[in-house]
């Protein structure tokens, strides 16, 4: 379209409305005893996480999952939707507690992430990573991947 469209801002729609537009890109690596905590999810917020195998020599299918979150009242409601399965996929964990969301390192040595988020609130969305024994994730916490 020759640049008819334009980049979504503050003030003017473009290819997405005005009021929802990529804040967030994120890559990370991390070791085997790591998790990646997204923080302070908001109401309709969009995120896109890439899934792989973190060693250099991993030539293995990733593995490409969705989040949805809606509210209601309180804490969000968040949807998850794997839109591709790749290399160990059965390893992978997806924890809720409150407005965050947490996944633990999936393969042996490391993990690469790579997050996209797309939000109509830009300013509380963080993206973290934590030590997994220090979290105490809990099992009721776990959410399923559909």
């Amino acid at each position: 379209m020759g640049g008819l469209i334009g980049t979504a801002t503050d003030n003017k729609d473009g290819l997405l409305s005005k009021n929802k537009f990529l804040f967030l890109g994120y890559n990370k690596s991390t070791g085997s005893d790591t998790t990646i905590a997204i923080k302070n999810i908001n109401r309709g917020s969009d995120i896109e996480i890439i899934i792989a195998n973190g060693p250099s020599w991993s030539t293995e299918k990733p593995n490409i999952i969705l989040l949805h979150s809606s509210f209601d009242s309180g804490n969000p409601n968040i949807t998850v939707w794997k839109i591709m399965e790749g290399h160990s996929f059965n390893n992978i964990r997806i924890y809720k507690r409150g407005q965050d969301i947490y996944i633990p390192n999936v393969y042996t040595y490391s993990t690469s992430f790579s997050i996209k988020v797309i939000s109509d609130d830009y300013n509380t969305i963080s993206i973290i990573s934590a030590l997994t024994n220090d979290l105490n994730l809990l099992e009721e916490e776990k959410l399923s991947i559909g």
